[in-house]
């Protein structure tokens, strides 16, 4: 979270996941938890969000991720983003 002001605490986190619910219940789509599929282990967020924030592309979705960094440059954001896409369109 390097262009983050601070990590979130857990019950911040608990707060995310809680929007992340409410955005899928309400648009159908959202950010997925990514994990690895030999081992399970989670690396982070792959999905989409509809933008709620004054613009020109206000109400349109857009694809986002948010990875550990020891996993930037293997390919999982692409292969996530191509799942998702896939997946909605």
């Amino acid at each position: 979270m390097k262009y983050f002001p601070e990590t979130m605490t857990v019950e911040q986190s608990n707060g995310y996941i809680s929007k992340i619910i409410d955005h899928q219940q309400s648009y159908g789509y959202s950010k997925f938890a990514v994990e690895l599929k030999d081992s399970g282990e989670f690396i982070g967020i792959i999905g989409l969000v509809k933008i709620t924030f004054d613009s020109d592309i206000q109400g349109e979705a857009e694809i986002g991720w948010r990875l550990l960094k020891k996993y930037w440059h293997k390919g999982y954001a692409t292969e996530g983003a191509e799942a998702i896409l896939i997946g909605y369109f």
